[in-house]
């Protein structure tokens, strides 16, 4: 589950090359990370997980690093 999620991320900021990196980093703005990547990521989430975000979770900051990304999908997966 993990690697699917770190590949959406990376896929979303157009950035496999960093990946290291982006696995590191505490704020995805370093890597391009903006609005539109967010839609991506939420609606790939979304699609991949069978999971929705709720109105009060869309916000960019609960998503601004990979670790913080990770840890709502598997929050959500285990509420399912």
């Amino acid at each position: 589950m993990e690697e699917k999620i770190i590949n959406i991320i990376c896929n979303a900021l157009g950035n496999n090359d960093n990946r290291d990196l982006i696995l590191k980093s505490k704020d995805l703005a370093e890597f391009g990370f903006n609005s539109l990547n967010f839609i991506k990521i939420i609606v790939k989430l979304e699609d991949e997980f069978d999971i929705e975000f709720s109105d009060n979770e869309l916000n960019c900051s609960n998503y601004n690093s990979v670790y913080k990304i990770l840890n709502l999908v598997k929050s959500k997966i285990d509420t399912n």
